[in-house]
């Protein structure tokens, strides 16, 4: 035999064999598309007919049920990572007789006014305040910083302590004066900070108030009036466990009336007096409206569903495939041809 004889033969191997595999691929196709077919021919009792179309329904439906848990598993991580992205905040309130000692930090020394008196007052306050330049009867201490924002200068601050004792009505009075003759405007920035103790067992008390300068805002008391401000208290508490107070303020202002005498009033008065104006400290929880145990708990229903669906549509077809083989076993008609 030749090399052009041997080579004609294994062509027509080939192109046998792929005839071959090309027709039970189709057979293969033709025999899944018939077995979910149901049997309602004319030779196929009513009964089977309505065996087979329940079956195949049942067939759609799983599949059906398939795509529901899929989208149901989708939704579940979705608002899972949604409700971590945005937590909502749960409020409560929780009632205060004495509160811990807060800190006013009082930048008198950016426009040069001095400091002149201080005094704790309780209940109400019934007497004028004493406005004598040594009257200090209050806590604080002077301090000195490299300014945040200019570090080539200095900052000073008075540093107080502020009221505590909510059910006796405590005040904290201060008086500051100024000299007009340097300034059109004038008015006194202050900043708080949530504790006293803190700031006093800081290991520098310069930079506890510099990093308060950074992070704290800050509020203006205006000179000529009798300022009074009002404190409240929120405290944020973050999904990772940290803690963050913040203050609310409310003031009102009060007209001076200035008895002194035209050269005196030349040096301009400040007067403002701290208090607590809440009984309740405001306590903002950030919590996720969807735990993820309730996650796990969805999807574990939702992957046990697709399991028995998968079960039962491989056991639906494959037992239409043996139904419709004996049905074709048991078809006289179909042995014939």
């Amino acid at each position: 035999m030749g090399d052009e004889d041997k080579s004609h033969s294994v062509n027509s191997y080939y192109d046998n064999y792929d005839a071959m595999t090309t027709k039970d691929d189709a057979h293969l196709v033709s025999q899944s598309i018939e077995s979910v077919t149901p049997n309602c021919g004319p030779s196929s009792s009513t009964k089977r007919c309505l065996h087979d179309m329940t079956k195949l329904l049942l067939a759609v439906l799983y599949l059906a049920l398939f795509a529901v848990a899929g989208m149901v598993a989708y939704n579940a991580i979705s608002d899972y990572m949604s409700s971590r992205r945005h937590p909502v905040t749960s409020i409560t309130y929780r009632p205060m007789d004495v509160y811990p000692a807060p800190g006013i930090v009082v930048f008198s020394s950016d426009i040069n006014a001095v400091f002149l008196s201080c005094g704790h007052y309780y209940d109400d306050i019934v007497a004028p305040p004493n406005l004598d330049p040594n009257y200090k009867n209050c806590t604080y201490m002077n301090v000195s910083y490299p300014n945040p924002y200019f570090p080539e200068r200095n900052r000073k601050a008075v540093v107080f302590k502020g009221p505590t004792k909510l059910n006796r009505k405590e005040i904290l009075f201060m008086n500051f004066s100024l000299n007009l003759t340097a300034r059109n405007f004038s008015g006194i920035e202050y900043l708080l900070f949530h504790d006293w103790e803190e700031f006093i067992s800081s290991p520098s008390q310069k930079e506890f108030v510099r990093q308060c300068d950074i992070k704290n805002p800050t509020w203006t008391f205006s000179g000529g009036m009798l300022t009074w401000i009002k404190l409240a208290l929120t405290e944020t508490f973050n999904l990772d466990g940290s803690y963050y107070p913040a203050f609310n303020v409310e003031d009102s202002m009060v007209k001076y009336n200035d008895p002194r005498s035209q050269e005196e009033k030349m040096n301009e008065l400040f007067f403002v007096m701290f208090e607590w104006g809440d009984k309740f400290i405001t306590e903002a929880h950030l919590v996720v409206t969807i735990s993820p145990w309730n996650t796990v708990g969805v999807l574990c229903g939702v992957f046990l569903t697709l399991f028995k669906a998968g079960e039962f549509v491989t056991k639906s077809i494959r037992w239409l495939i043996k139904a419709r083989q004996g049905n074709r076993n048991d078809d006289p008609n179909q042995k014939m041809s």
